[in-house]
């Protein structure tokens, strides 16, 4: 790789951080500007439950905040959530090691049917887990903990037209990038790499950019972690 990346890094602002520590580790440059923002709603928890089901760790931090119980199994839809999930206290952690998908499969195959489940969700989940749940005779509660919102984020016209890859981690955050830029200056950086974690993120960009999307270079990750966007970064898919 002759010269370093410039990465926009546009996911939550504490997962943007721990991002940026992870690209500036590989050599590159990185501008952490959040487009999204978490908030914490006030949900009383009083539904008993055998287990609880995370599909961030924005769950795991909401709900934990809010309840004390850890002797429920926790089933987390990825490894990192799994992490976030031990840290909190939860003692009994199943990863799907995936996404959403992955973990419906894999309670399917694994999880006790006659078992109590609450859902620590997103207000607006990405995904209807709970209906797919039902469906198979799981008893899941939802419970929404966190809201994620829009935020302008914190970008220079300097910045903007040296950035030569933007990550985007989830469907939403590309929905609200495609906004900032089509809004500001419209694609004020010459022709980036756009690096998703999922198919969904780029379509979520792709949906809310318009024409604006159609000649944009992207990449989707081979599976839906941040490792394994990182590992396109760089001379592998040019600059």
């Amino acid at each position: 790789m002759s010269e370093p990346c410039t990465v926009w890094i546009t996911r939550t602002a504490d997962g943007a951080d721990r991002t940026a520590r992870a690209v500036e580790a590989l050599g590159h440059i990185a501008i952490a500007a959040p487009v999204l923002a978490v908030e914490a709603l006030d949900v009383r928890l009083d539904t008993p439950f055998d287990a609880v089901i995370f599909t961030s760790r924005n769950g795991v931090r909401a709900f934990s905040a809010r309840s004390d119980h850890r002797g429920a199994t926790a089933w987390c839809v990825g490894d990192a959530t799994a992490d976030a999930a031990r840290d909190a206290g939860f003692a009994a952690v199943v990863s799907a090691e995936g996404d959403v998908e992955a973990l419906f499969a894999l309670m399917k195959s694994k999880a006790p049917r006659d078992a109590r489940y609450i859902y620590a969700s997103a207000k607006q989940p990405s995904a209807p887990l709970t209906a797919w749940l039902w469906a198979e005779g799981f008893r899941v509660t939802q419970a929404p903990v966190y809201d994620t919102v829009a935020v302008r984020p914190e970008l220079r016209d300097a910045d903007l037209g040296r950035i030569t890859h933007v990550l985007i981690h989830s469907a939403r955050g590309g929905r609200e990038a495609a906004r900032y830029l089509t809004t500001h200056g419209k694609f004020a950086f010459t022709n980036p790499w756009f690096i998703c974690m999922s198919e969904g993120a780029w379509q979520g960009f792709a949906g809310a950019a318009g024409a604006l999307s159609e000649g944009a270079r992207h990449r989707i990750a081979h599976e839906p972690t941040e490792a394994a966007m990182l590992d396109l970064l760089g001379a592998d898919i040019g600059q």
